[in-house]
């Protein structure tokens, strides 16, 4: 189910202009290739893991010859782990049943694995970028026992009611559900779009992955490998 979209289709969203979104991407590409932390910007984010974290290339741009391919996306608090409310630190952190066996099955399957995650706790003051990016570091330490990763985390720490400044937005256009996240990993990685699929446990993921043009499924809890299985995926 390969998409004939051209790769440039999702970059220019029509709440954004083109030029400012390219800049959020060459910013990221650009601090990944100096092997510096992201940008703690507006409209920056999105966390794209270093070779020595993750593993995987990166080079800011899809090529119009790279191999598409289907990608799961998902949601963070809620779908991998119990949402506990704003979960910063990995004591606290708690896998949802069946998360790290069912992104390792998407994995063998040659599937991206992606995750999109508001982060509104960073704009409300309840902890810092560093320490979303240090749990994701924790999360892809033990994946890897279990023969899994994923291959980006996205996030967005923006809110309407941010205590500081420089994440206060009124309509944060990478916070679900506007779909900012993942049109940037469109942009940024080799998506076959119309094979892939979001899961979620909120009505704003299935807005966002309908907005970005991904289908999407709910999952209201229980054993996420099971639930993935029962839908006969990967």
């Amino acid at each position: 189910m390969s998409s004939d979209t051209p790769r440039t289709a999702l970059i220019s969203p029509s709440w954004v202009s083109k030029s400012t979104f390219r800049s959020w991407i060459d910013r990221t590409a650009a601090n990944f290739a100096s092997q510096k932390e992201p940008e703690a910007t507006y409209g920056g984010n999105a966390e794209i893991w270093k070779p020595a974290v993750c593993g995987r290339a990166y080079t800011g741009r899809v090529t119009e010859t790279a191999a598409l391919k289907p990608t799961l996306f998902l949601d963070r608090d809620g779908v991998l782990n119990e949402d506990q409310g704003y979960v910063c630190r990995w004591a606290d952190f708690r896998w949802i049943a069946g998360a790290r066996e069912a992104v390792a099955d998407f994995n063998r399957a040659g599937w991206l694995v992606i995750v999109v995650t508001n982060q509104s706790g960073v704009g409300r003051g309840y902890y810092t970028e560093a320490e979303v990016h240090e749990l994701h570091r924790h999360m892809q330490a033990d994946l890897a026992n279990f023969g899994a990763h994923i291959d980006a985390f996205y996030h967005a720490p923006q809110h309407p009611d941010a205590i500081l400044e420089i994440y206060r937005h009124p309509d944060p256009p990478l916070r679900k559900p506007n779909p900012g996240m993942i049109l940037q990993a469109l942009a940024e990685w080799p998506i076959d779009r119309e094979a892939s699929l979001l899961v979620g446990d909120k009505a704003s993921d299935l807005e966002a992955a309908a907005r970005a043009g991904i289908r999407a499924v709910l999952f209201e809890g229980g054993d996420l490998r099971a639930f993935l299985g029962a839908l006969s995926l990967p």
